[in-house]
Order: C-alpha cells, then structure tokens, then sequence
C-alpha cells in the first residue's frame, strides 16, 4: 500500500507539475468554434456531409461546465431518394463534466438536448425533439486557449421514426475570466530550517573594476535561524542582470546586481511526508523570487531520504517532495517550467549516519541549488 500510495503520487504531481497554468477555470466563459462530419442513420438514406458550428459555454465549478450549440449539416442528397439540398440545424444546450479540470490535457463527459429541423424539398420542416451524449477532451496551449475534439451519438423523432446520427467535430476553445487556480500549499513538518543558505554579496562591476553595493542592497533579511556566507567572485560574474531605473535617481548611472546566488538551501521533514506547510513559505518563496528578479537563472530542487524503506520507495519519495516545491513556485510565480528541474537521489547521498533517528532527520530534506546562465 505504501508503494502503490508513493508511486500514485509521483506520477500525479510530475505530470501536474508539467502542465503549468492551463486549467478549466471556475466562473469562466468560453467560445468554440467546430468543423468536423456527420453520419446520418442508414435508414434514412443521406449521404453523410461537412457540419459546421459553434459553442457557448460557462464553467459552473471547474468539472462541471453548461454549453449553448448550433450545428448546420451542409446539402446532401438522399442516396436512393430523389430528395436532394437536404440541410439540416441543430441547436440546444449541452452539459459537461471534465475529469480533470487542471490538467493540460482534459478529457469530459457530454449529454445535452437540442431541437433538429431539416430544409429541403420533400422534408417535414417542423423543429424535432433530440438527445444526445457523448465524449471529448481539451488540450490546453496555452493559460485560455485549447484545441478540443468531441463525439456525439445523436437520437431524434422523425415522422413517427427514431433515427440514430453520430457527429464528429474538432475545434478550438477559447476561455475568458474565471478564477485562476491558486498556489499549491507547501508544508514544512519541522519548525525550523535547518542547513545553511549561502550567498555572495558580490561587488557590483564598474567599466573595469567591481565597486560595491551597500549590504542591504544585495541580502534581503532572514530568520536568524538562517546562516548567510559570503564569498568573492570575479569580475566576470558580475554581469549586469539587474539595474535601478535612472527614472526614480537620475543621479544613478547604473546600479548592477551580480547573479551570485545561494549554492543550497536545505528543508527537512518528517518521515513519510511529502506535503510540507509552515512559518517558512517566505523561504520557499526566496526561491521563486530571485527566479522572477534573474531572469536567465534556473534551479533544480534535489529530493533526498533516509533508508527507511526500499530504495525503489525512497527514490520515488524523494521525487515526489521535489515535485511539490516545484509546484508550488510554478503557480504562485508563473515561472517557465524549463527553469526549475527535479531530481530523486532516495538514501543514495546522506549527509549523516542512518543508524539514529537524529540522523535520518538530517537525511530527509529537499536542496534548492541555484545557477546563473
């Protein structure tokens, strides 16, 4: 149970966490254009034609969403008949239940009901009753837009007669409003931070030599808990990757900030534990702030554990507290995901002995390590 639990848990949260932003949004409108074909019961002889048509929808919740639609069926001939320019339209309302409503790829559920009126020559031109059900999926390119493709198996009354159509559409989706899904609570279990966080208050580069930058400048406070090392750097580190605005001081030319940054920062946990909540979200969110002030920087957060279990488990719970952090800065700070990578090394790299409980708690712990491209 335990390892079924931690592999159903690292497939959930790598896939999730590769899928950004896109999501079905609570409150939200949409409009969809479709194009596809439709196939007309064998007994009534048509010949199966180009439909043409369009969604309305809002989502009530994130899985349950309403739609308004209109279907138009170009002319068709009958295949024996001599009925010819046989049209037909088809409008009403259908509701839809997403599965999984913040994946990018987001199969449904459909049933509706609709009115179907036929022109041509020889028809009966009155609006006929229907039903229809069926299935489709959105595959989000984007936070709004996605490309959808849906099946409809179609039952309505004609002339005393049930007839069973099957339409087959693909469009695209286009999403406005609604709530945008929130950041993923990250818990830590212990009540400190344990480790060190070290980062270079680095001179700030003149033309040809670094001049310092005031201390307060560079190193935001941290929790005393929090041990900061400083260490020199070249003057080719220091590119200019930030600068003051001239506007707010035109008496500053320039004002440089080097991209050197804290080589790890540590984070432990209990074991078993791989959703973490506390006092230091502030810490975490140190790691998706400098991604946001450093735009050509990347980290990659490195899951570890302790030998408590097999390794196969240890590798996939290592993963997995990896995979949490890393969401957790994808959605509160819409970091591309091509900067934060995650690694699961299991017991494979402790930092102290395995053979007390003191020591299994220092092994359990996840590592931020930061570089600047």
């Amino acid at each position: 149970m335990r390892k079924r639990m931690i592999c159903t848990l690292a497939a959930t949260l790598i896939i999730t966490t590769t899928t950004a932003y896109a999501a079905v949004k609570e409150g939200g409108y949409s409009v969809s254009p479709i194009l596809g074909g439709h196939i007309y019961d064998n007994n009534q002889q048509f010949n199966a034609n180009l439909v043409v048509g369009a969604r309305a929808g809002y989502n009530i919740t994130k899985a349950i969403g309403v739609e308004a639609l209109y279907d138009y069926v170009m002319p068709t001939a009958s295949k024996f008949w001599s009925l010819s320019d046989i049209s037909m339209h088809r409008f009403g309302a259908q509701a839809l239940y997403h599965f999984t409503p913040d994946n990018q790829l987001v199969p449904y559920l459909a049933a509706g009901v609709a009115g179907v009126k036929f022109n041509g020559s020889g028809v009966n031109p009155k609006i006929h009753s229907s039903i229809d059900y069926g299935a489709g999926a959105k595959y989000f390119v984007t936070d709004n837009i996605a490309v959808r493709a849906d099946i409809r198996h179609i039952l309505y009354g004609y002339n005393g007669a049930t007839y069973n159509n099957v339409a087959f559409t693909l469009g695209a989706y286009f999403q406005f409003g609604g709530v945008t899904p929130a950041a993923i609570a990250v818990t830590i279990v212990n009540n400190s931070l344990p480790g060190t966080i070290a980062a270079a208050c680095t001179p700030a580069p003149e033309p040809v030599s670094c001049a310092p930058m005031p201390e307060s400048a560079l190193c935001p406070p941290v929790p005393e808990s929090v041990k900061m090392i400083f260490s020199p750097v070249t003057r080719e580190d220091c590119e200019v990757l930030w600068a003051a605005t001239t506007a707010k001081d035109p008496s500053v030319t320039v004002a440089r900030r080097a991209c050197e940054i804290p080589p790890a920062i540590s984070v432990l946990y209990g074991s078993d534990r791989v959703v973490f909540q506390v006092d230091y979200y502030s810490e975490l969110d140190r790691v998706g702030e400098f991604l946001k002030e450093f735009p050509n920087s990347k980290v990659t957060i490195v899951g570890h554990a302790d030998n408590t279990g097999s390794k196969a488990e240890n590798i996939q719970f290592s993963l997995v507290r990896a995979a949490v952090l890393r969401s957790h800065i994808l959605y509160k700070f819409k970091i591309d995901r091509s900067r934060i990578s995650i690694k699961g090394y299991g017991e494979s790299r402790p930092v102290a002995s395995n053979q007390t409980d003191a020591g299994k708690a220092k092994n359990r712990r996840i590592e931020v390590i930061f570089s600047c491209e």
